[in-house]
């Protein structure tokens, strides 16, 4: 015979153990519902006031994995060939008021370029790397296996408009060059900081990249050069931080926001996609 009291103590501890469970279950469901991605309207304010910048992001992210491989031919072995306006590189022609320094050393060639204009300054500091058989090769000739390529931009201007900021560091290792597929991987990161008036109120905005890439592929031309390139392929992803600081007399309001950027290329196009908390904004770009 069971004891009433044993029995009605079991009673009240499966009835409480039910509704731990439905609770449990309950909360499981709001979480995976509240996660769950939703796409975004590509006209919403909160994607169009950031869409630029990813644009800008991809195009200077490809330009710096697909440059080191038409550049090295031309690659300055002397600072004084920056005074030549017909001399296609990266960094001249040389103003009066310029500066500019290079240097070979351990296997890197290292150029430092200093740009000076009225509304503000460009600073290069890039370096670059040529290796066979994985040993380094100070010649940029045709044979190189490997490009390792480090580089540095910054950027200072001031018009009536606005005050623009730019710092951009890219580090990439492009192999099988030598091949008619090359393959890059690497980091980077890009801030660009805006400030202007609008109103009565002051403003700035700033977007911070961090990219991760591996495995980009790069397909020469028809002519078999890297000068242009048919096809891209790979992907990256970027982690980026949107602020905008707001100052109105002595109050100052700042909001930040998290967003996660996905960008994959398929041929001459590369489809993004763009995430902040639950929404997503997917949209191609021609590269």
């Amino acid at each position: 015979m069971y004891n009433k009291k044993y029995l009605g103590v079991l009673t009240v501890l499966f009835g409480l153990g039910f509704v731990l469970l439905f609770t449990m279950f309950w909360a499981c469901s709001s979480d995976s519902t509240g996660s769950t991605i939703v796409q975004g309207d590509l006209s919403d304010p909160a994607f169009t006031a950031v869409r630029g910048d990813v644009d800008d992001m991809v195009d200077s992210i490809l330009h710096n994995i697909h440059n080191p491989l038409t550049n090295p031919w031309g690659f300055p072995l002397d600072s004084t060939t920056l005074n030549d306006p017909d001399d296609e590189i990266w960094w001249g022609p040389l103003n009066p008021e310029d500066s500019a320094d290079y240097d070979y050393s351990n296997g890197w060639h290292t150029m430092y370029v200093l740009h000076l204009s009225a509304s503000g300054s460009e600073i290069y500091y890039d370096s670059m790397a040529f290796l066979v058989n994985g040993h380094f090769w100070e010649s940029p000739a045709p044979g190189v296996e490997e490009i390792w390529y480090r580089g540095s931009y910054s950027l200072n201007n001031s018009t009536e408009d606005e005050d623009l900021v730019f710092d951009f560091t890219t580090r990439v290792d492009i192999q099988n060059i030598s091949s008619y597929i090359a393959s890059a991987a690497g980091t980077a990161e890009m801030i660009t900081t805006r400030s202007y008036t609008e109103g009565t109120s002051d403003i700035s905005e700033q977007f911070d990249f961090d990219v991760t890439f591996d495995n980009v592929d790069l397909t020469r031309d028809e002519l078999g050069s890297w000068d242009e390139y048919t096809q891209v392929g790979g992907q990256f992803t970027a982690d980026m931080t949107y602020t905008v600081e707001t100052t109105e007399g002595g109050d100052v309001e700042i909001t930040d926001q998290e967003w996660v950027i996905e960008v994959t290329f398929n041929g001459t196009v590369s489809e993004i996609k763009a995430t902040k908390g639950n929404t997503q904004w997917s949209f191609d770009h021609n590269l």
